[in-house]
């Protein structure tokens, strides 16, 4: 030991050399440290205002190094921005030259690109316009990025995987092949994919994330999943389909894609996706926590596919959203088995509690969109649906005047292929 003395006059030249080279050190950190904080981070979001938007923007909320961008098309909504710290663009990703301002970037700054704009739409006809988003406004976006030399994280989906095979979980995908894949929105998702991996073999710094169906709250537009925690947690849902998916909390979803600026490594894929759920389970939870009468009725995939049709105009006539489309059925009978292993090594994933997520589902429901408070997390029992008998019971009755030969003859449409596109 040398105790406490003056290094430079020290005898003990070694001791003196080792603390200088620790002194050296300490500087060195401190300058990088100066550095790294003096680095300007700015992160791009389109479709910020939507549900998985919102929710990034809110799990960046609390990192004052970076400067939030929010892209959304002129009209939109800013109710699910309320609050939240962010600087506000008006373009739209189908227009290259409108996207010069919010990709004007200052020398030296990191720039992160969440890229979740884009159209779900379910309908069976093409529509242009949703092409024109969610594909060519991809790779307008994908391009920009390559030319501002930053990161790219494009939110892609698991329905732009192709079908796997046997029952091994299925991984994330490395190829993207819109011929193998169901439905216009699943195809337009590969294309998009497949785009910005061309796109990487130029140099783009690009993940793509892939999630599976996204729950949880901050869904101010109100999506099927929601109306359907709804329907559950309110007594009004009579009847439930006898089929299940991989769901996962949004806002897991949010902590795993920010995670994949920084942690991600280029070129791969990462799926954000939950345990495989029964819709049945998420019923009866809903009406547990809730306190109402829980669903009992359970209806084969062929039943809910052949009354499509009938409950299509029961939504159309009650001004609602059909909570089961023909697209949502197809997605309910598809393998959601996936292995998220490499999203847990690499970017930390993990999956909160269910009963956490349909909690904070239906508290949210209940303060955005004024349910029966006597129905949500009080313990008042069944309430009746207003005016009379719900939009379910609705359904459930005129399925009761459809002959029992629609039943089959559903599945063999479905099995002949008549559904693909």
């Amino acid at each position: 030991m040398c105790g406490t003395v003056d290094l430079f006059s020290h005898p003990c030249s070694d001791c003196a050399a080792h603390w200088l080279m620790v002194a050296a050190g300490r500087i060195w950190k401190q300058a990088a440290g100066r550095n790294e904080v003096s680095t300007k981070k700015i992160c791009i979001i389109t479709g910020a205002a939507g549900f998985p938007g919102n929710n990034i923007v809110r799990e960046l909320q609390n990192r004052p190094d970076v400067e939030l961008r929010c892209l959304l098309l002129p009209g939109t909504s800013l109710e699910s921005l309320q609050g939240l710290r962010y600087s506000l663009y008006y373009d739209s990703v189908t227009e290259p030259e409108s996207l010069k301002e919010i990709f004007s970037i200052p020398s030296g700054a990191l720039l992160y690109v969440i890229h979740c704009a884009g159209i779900v739409d379910r309908k069976p006809g093409y529509d242009p316009k949703v092409y024109a988003v969610n594909v060519q406004g991809t790779e307008i976006v994908a391009r920009k990025t390559l030319e501002a030399g930053g990161r790219l994280i494009y939110i892609s989906s698991v329905h732009a995987m192709s079908p796997g095979k046997g029952r091994q979980p299925m991984p994330p995908a490395t190829v993207f092949d819109p011929d193998t894949v169901i439905g216009l929105y699943s195809k337009d998702k590969a294309e998009a994919s497949r785009r910005v991996q061309a796109l990487m073999k130029q140099g783009l710094d690009a993940v793509i994330v892939q999630p599976s169906g996204l729950i949880g709250p901050n869904d101010y537009d109100h999506t099927n999943m929601s109306e359907f925690f709804c329907e559950a947690a309110s007594g009004k849902l009579p009847a439930c389909v006898k089929a299940g998916y991989s769901f996962v909390d949004v806002r897991d979803a949010a902590q795993m894609i920010v995670a994949a600026c920084t942690r991600g490594v280029s070129g791969q894929s990462y799926l954000a996706a939950g345990p495989t759920v029964s819709m049945m389970k998420l019923a009866v939870m809903a009406a547990r926590i809730s306190h109402t009468r829980p669903v009992a009725l359970e209806l084969p995939l062929d039943v809910v596919l052949a009354v499509t049709p009938v409950t299509a105009l029961c939504y159309r006539l009650s001004g609602k959203k059909p909570l089961f489309t023909a697209f949502a059925v197809q997605t309910l009978e598809s393998d959601s088995n996936f292995d998220v292993s490499k999203s847990v090594e690499d970017l930390g994933f993990s999956c909160r509690p269910l009963k956490e997520t349909v909690t904070d589902i239906i508290r949210f429901q209940q303060g955005i969109f004024r349910l029966d408070a006597d129905a949500i997390l009080t313990p008042q029992g069944p309430v009746r649906a207003k005016n009379g008998k719900s939009v379910w019971t609705k359904t459930a009755l005129a399925a009761a005047a459809i002959p029992a030969a629609a039943w089959p003859m559903a599945g063999r449409r479905r099995k002949s292929g008549r559904w693909r596109r």
